[in-house]
């Protein structure tokens, strides 16, 4: 019974990655290609999109991606180390590829869709969002890579 719960909310928290991280990302795109198209440098445009979309993307993940009840004083760091490394990749790509292999910016972006979003996910289910619940006095974490539960003494 415990592994049908497991698969549920593992199927819940996949469908709402991609809603929230799909939403994301198609704002991503497209204000940095509208950023793009106005003059801004490719680099600059996506580091200032990804960013923008940050406070969107932790609210969207915490509320409805893992329903995480975990305090924010705690999730909100976490959050921003993992999504510095979304703007550090975010940064990097689009550079290479438009700077250095001279491809238009707009498959910069693209490819910022395609590995940031994997990045953001084991570090979000791994460590920000990771949930902890106590039972009989000890802490009883759920384990985000085979999503059992265990008692620790």
């Amino acid at each position: 019974m415990r592994s049908a719960r497991t698969a549920q909310r593992q199927l819940r928290e996949l469908v709402g990655f991609m809603l929230v991280g799909g939403g994301a990302a198609l704002g991503y795109f497209m204000l940095a290609c509208t950023l793009k198209y106005l003059g801004m440098g490719a680099t600059m445009a996506s580091a200032l999109s990804y960013g923008g979309f940050i406070p969107i993307s932790y609210w969207g993940h915490r509320k409805l991606t893992f329903n995480s009840t975990g305090r924010a004083a705690v999730e909100v760091p976490k959050f921003v180390v993992v999504s510095s490394l979304g703007v550090a990749i975010g940064s990097l790509v689009p550079y290479v590829v438009t700077d250095v292999l001279s491809f238009p910016a707009w498959i910069g972006f693209a490819w910022v869709c395609g590995i940031v979003p994997v990045v953001s996910y084991a570090g979000f289910r791994l460590w920000v969002f990771r949930q902890r619940r106590y039972c009989a006095g000890n802490v009883r974490h759920e384990s985000a890579a085979e999503g059992e539960e265990s008692c620790l003494p």
